[in-house]
């Protein structure tokens, strides 16, 4: 064993001891300690604390003056535009808002079918 050890093992004796001093005995631990009743005075002061500011609060929240509601805003139907809105409008939008029959190619290209017949 070198000092440092024995060092180390005084410093666990002395914890020991000190910590001895106030751990019951074996035989006081399994006779056990005669049990008391509670005493409920802390549970009651607690509860009328509780109560009392319950109490308060409420009085507080039903004395406050209303909240005034901010002006609305009127805004009607395609009045809002994002600063993003500009990559939605594409060549070609006028098609996508229009629902193609079928058999019909005017509907989807109307330039194309104004010329009638292919010019290569």
């Amino acid at each position: 064993m070198t000092e440092r050890d024995d060092d180390i093992r005084k410093v666990f004796q002395d914890a020991r001891r000190v910590e001895s001093a106030w751990i019951p005995s074996f035989e006081r631990v399994r006779a056990g300690r005669r049990v008391r009743p509670a005493s409920r005075r802390p549970l009651v002061a607690a509860a009328l604390v509780t109560l009392a500011g319950a109490v308060v609060l409420a009085v507080a929240v039903r004395n406050r003056p209303a909240a005034v509601p901010p002006e609305l805003v009127r805004m009607e139907v395609g009045q809002l535009r994002m600063p993003s809105d500009f990559l939605l409008d594409v060549f070609g939008a006028e098609t996508l808002r229009s629902v193609p029959t079928i058999g019909r190619s005017d509907d989807w290209f109307p330039a194309l079918a104004a010329t009638k017949g292919s010019h290569l």
